[in-house]
């Protein structure tokens, strides 16, 4: 079900495209934090910290009467290398575990320009878990662990943010992107994160 619409929305994003009067084209990178709870049995002393990582992508912006128009659309595809890092007691082993993901997102986006330099956006996201593992450092040894057979390979979102363009078709960016449960597959016996929040900043242009 999630591979259908994942694909319906890619589909969607084309057709828009192929009836739109305008189409501009970009390239974006930047950094992001991510944080989410998690809920397992048998631990204590839960702590979420925020880890940093990096995102980059391609977009295309549709207009479609003139380039004026304040309304557009956009269609992005980004790559994003995440961390999800919490510190716990389990019995009374310290216990320190990051998730480490590589997970392409393709979002949908419908965007308002107030000014010509500064826009709105917000939209749904459909994501691949491309490749993730677990990192395990108890009472100072560390353990690597290969989760891919354990994760949800596609995981639905949604994310919302600004522009601002500094000069010509330069901008920066800032935006919440949001990825929904559950991240490990029910039945793994891998850890439960609520809804994962990445907090990214970047910068682009705008051919």
């Amino acid at each position: 079900m999630k591979k259908i619409v994942l694909t319906l929305s890619v589909l969607s994003g084309f057709t828009v495209a192929v009836k739109a009067q305008y189409a501009r084209f970009g390239l974006k990178a930047g950094a992001l934090l991510t944080t989410t709870n998690r809920d397992h049995i048998g631990i204590s002393g839960l702590k979420s910290k925020t880890a940093p990582g990096v995102y980059a992508g391609g977009f295309m912006e549709i207009s479609f009467k003139k380039m004026p128009d304040r309304f557009k659309i956009q269609l992005e595809a980004d790559y994003n290398n995440i961390t999800i890092h919490h510190v716990f007691l389990a019995g009374r082993d310290d216990v320190e575990e990051k998730t480490k993901a590589h997970i392409l997102s393709v979002p949908l986006l419908f965007k308002y320009f107030f000014t010509p330099s500064l826009s709105l956006y917000a939209g749904p996201t459909g994501n691949l878990n491309v490749s993730s593992k677990a990192l395990v450092k108890v009472d100072g040894t560390q353990y690597s662990k290969n989760t891919g057979n354990q994760v949800s390979k596609f995981l639905f979102g949604g994310m919302f943010g600004v522009n601002y363009y500094i000069h010509k078709g330069f901008f920066l960016e800032g935006r919440y992107y949001a990825q929904f449960p559950d991240f490990y597959k029910q039945g793994s016996f891998m850890p439960s994160y609520g809804t994962i929040h990445n907090f990214q900043l970047g910068v682009g242009y705008k051919f």
